[in-house]
């Protein structure tokens, strides 16, 4: 059957419950509990089956799904049979770009996930350890979410070059993240140059630039003017816009606008029904 997420916590906090009172059953006919080992033969295996759906799921899917049994495999493997294991007091969790697959709306909610799911996965335990993390990542909206004094900074000027990590007070450290806009983050956390477009694009939107500041060249005008019009970023397209119709003594701006206010009254047609 297909559950919620939170029909799914709750089923499992159940089954833990019967299995801790089905395993405290067999104590009782143990006289030296301190020695007590339960043969694997005599024990009951959970019952609960995870099935994949019948359409074929994401990469991100299997990335969360494959992380989270990962840390559940541990932890039923090493740390649940505390007769023949000592639990340590602190674990660190290293997880290497572990949001690399997820899309948008799941890395939004990556770390607060973590912070909140993990500590369930050690309620088991009679001993509650303290739990470190530490990833990687490349994602500004992860980034967002950490207090910069808790992120280390890895800079590298190509790829022939060594990594240097950045110190604390190095003037070359990005000193905002949390909370901060993504568009700064992409910019000062991951040290892009320049612009904060594709290549491609701005390289068109500079050989436009090139074009119009070049008073005698007036071929492929349409040309210039259809790319014009496909930019979406408003400011960048009036004011090439402008020098567009001083070059070519047109009135390009006009057309765009209404097509622009055309765009405004779809949308105001839309939120009005």
């Amino acid at each position: 059957m297909k559950l919620s997420p939170e029909d799914a916590v709750e089923i499992l906090q159940l089954q833990r419950i019967f299995f801790n009172e089905l395993n405290s059953y067999y104590v009782k006919f143990y006289s030296n509990k301190a020695e007590l080992v339960i043969d694997e033969r005599e024990k009951v295996d959970e019952f609960i089956n995870y099935m994949p759906y019948s359409r074929r799921m994401s990469s991100g899917e299997s990335a969360l799904l494959n992380f989270y049994s990962r840390i559940y495999g541990f932890l039923d493997s090493n740390l649940k049979e505390l007769t023949s294991r000592q639990v340590g007091n602190h674990y660190i969790l290293l997880l290497d770009e572990a949001d690399l697959t997820f899309h948008i709306s799941w890395k939004k909610k990556y770390i607060k996930a973590l912070i909140k799911t993990l500590p369930y996965f050690f309620n088991e335990l009679r001993t509650k350890p303290s739990i470190e993390i530490v990833f990687t990542t490349h994602d500004p909206i992860t980034l967002s979410d950490l207090p910069n004094t808790n992120v280390v900074y890895i800079e590298r000027q190509d790829y022939d070059s060594p990594s240097n990590v950045l110190v604390y007070n190095d003037k070359n450290r990005p000193s905002r993240t949390f909370g901060a806009n993504i568009s700064d983050l992409i910019a000062d956390s991951f040290f892009i140059e320049s612009s904060l477009i594709g290549n491609f694009v701005f390289d068109k939107i500079h050989d436009t630039i090139q074009w119009l500041t070049n008073k005698e060249d007036r071929q492929n005008s349409d040309y210039y003017k259809k790319l014009i019009s496909l930019i979406d970023e408003p400011i960048v397209q009036r004011k090439l816009a402008e020098m567009y119709d001083d070059k070519m003594e047109t009135n390009i701006q006009i057309s765009l606008i209404e097509e622009q206010i055309e765009k405004l009254l779809i949308l105001k047609n839309k939120i009005t029904k």
